[in-house]
């Protein structure tokens, strides 16, 4: 990695987990068009924080940042309208030293590159992005990892059912849904960025990514970013379900697991998507849990902490009879359909560079190799990266994996950008 090693540590944590606090924000800037400022961190703010918490050392510097919460419509897959929102972060150079604005204004002479970020799994409302940022007390996460360290504009959509359509039930690994949120919002930050004057160039340099539920998002997303002729210069999805039906398949073969959540997540929204009675897949007590848990006011853990890890059986989360019939059933024929690459997944003209950790105890890694075997195949210019072997480390977790993988992406973007 190089220059890139200084400059992460605990960056990432933010991406997977957030911040609190509340720092006292108030946007002054009330000529804005068609969104709010939410944040504001001068070059000076950023850097002296960076070095505080040992994410830089010496005479390194890091670009300060502005982040714009953006309202905007989407639907759901089946045509309703959402009213959603998503987050621009704008990389800015108050209070830098002349080098600093040296490099900013070579970025920014031909238009700032767009990195488009798809966040992973999250439960509570407070982990949305454009509420993360809002509530920030420092700036962390997304705005230096992208934008203050590597000099790009970052988006982040907070999906349909967090944020501004937090009433609604989020679509978990949907897939059309998925890529709804991401290709709208990426037009309603292009309409922003024109209607307030930020200069980005968003048909010839747009990198996509994302970790975890983020990395089926961001390869869900693509063809439809294809369709309308965007340039996805280079997709990195990170640790990705793209292939949904095998996912299914290993959740039904499990006695228990340490993350419940997840497995209700997906079978609560599956049902809801789809008109199917919950009740008819998850056993009492907690199916009468559900409406509550995954209404946006309670983290993973608080929710793994009432569900129970064992999944079959007695007192288990998901009904025998269920298992029993899955093979055959209506759930396993709709996650081959909503899998990111399935039969109908047309050659990207992007470029993918699959990212994935060999030791993924939540996403197997034989979910990459597979993804990579059908994309060949279709003809795709694609590459599996396997972190412990850039790396050179001993077989990492799914949790473990999300920073190493990061500083590869980035790592990725910066060079493909900078050549």
């Amino acid at each position: 990695m190089g220059k890139l090693s200084l400059y992460f540590s605990a960056i990432i944590l933010f991406v997977l987990v957030g911040c609190g606090g509340g720092k006292d924000f108030n946007s002054i800037d009330e000529s804005l068009i068609g969104g709010k400022e939410i944040a504001n961190y001068s070059a000076k703010e950023v850097t002296a924080f960076a070095k505080e918490k040992g994410y830089i050392s010496g005479t390194k510097e890091l670009f300060g940042f502005k982040a714009y919460k953006i309202p905007y419509t989407t639907t759901d897959g089946k045509g309703n309208i959402v009213h959603a929102s998503g987050v621009m972060v704008v990389p800015t150079i108050d209070d830098a030293s002349s080098q600093l604005k040296e490099r900013y204004n070579k970025l920014k002479s031909s238009g700032f590159a767009l990195v488009l970020d798809c966040h992973g799994t999250i439960f509570a409302n407070k982990e949305a992005p454009s509420e993360i940022i809002a509530n920030s007390q420092n700036p962390e996460g997304v705005g230096i990892l992208f934008s203050s360290l590597g000099g790009f504009i970052t988006l982040q959509p907070d999906y349909i059912g967090f944020g501004d359509s937090k009433e609604h039930y989020h679509p978990y690994l949907l897939e059309k849904a998925s890529a709804n949120s991401v290709k709208d919002f990426l037009e309603a930050a292009i309409e922003f960025a024109q209607n307030n004057d930020i200069n980005l160039k968003p048909k010839k340099d747009t990198y996509l990514t994302g970790y975890s539920e983020g990395g089926y998002v961001a390869l869900a997303a693509l063809e439809s970013l294809e369709d309308d002729f965007y340039n996805i210069k280079i997709a990195a999805p990170m640790d990705g379900p793209y292939i949904l039906e095998p996912f299914g398949d290993a959740i039904m073969s499990m006695d228990s697991i340490a993350t419940p959540s997840f497995v209700a997540d997906l079978l609560y929204s599956y049902a809801k998507y789809y008109g199917k009675s919950i009740n008819n897949i998850i056993q009492k007590p907690y199916v009468d849990k559900l409406d509550e848990l995954l209404s946006g006011k309670y983290t993973r853990e608080q929710i793994d902490a009432i569900l129970p890890s064992k999944l079959k059986g007695s007192n288990g989360l998901i009904r025998d009879s269920f298992v029993k019939g899955y093979s055959t059933s209506w759930l396993r024929v709709k996650l081959l359909k909503n899998s990111a690459i399935d039969l109908d997944f047309a050659a990207p003209r992007s470029k993918i560079r699959l990212i994935h950790c060999r030791g993924d105890n939540v996403i197997p890694y034989k979910i990459a190799t597979e993804s990579k075997k059908y994309l060949k195949v279709i003809g795709t210019n694609v590459e599996l990266i396997t972190v412990e072997d850039r790396i050179n480390s001993s077989p990492l977790k799914h949790i473990e994996c999300a920073l190493p993988a990061y500083k590869i992406a980035l790592d990725i973007f910066m060079k493909d950008r900078d050549k």
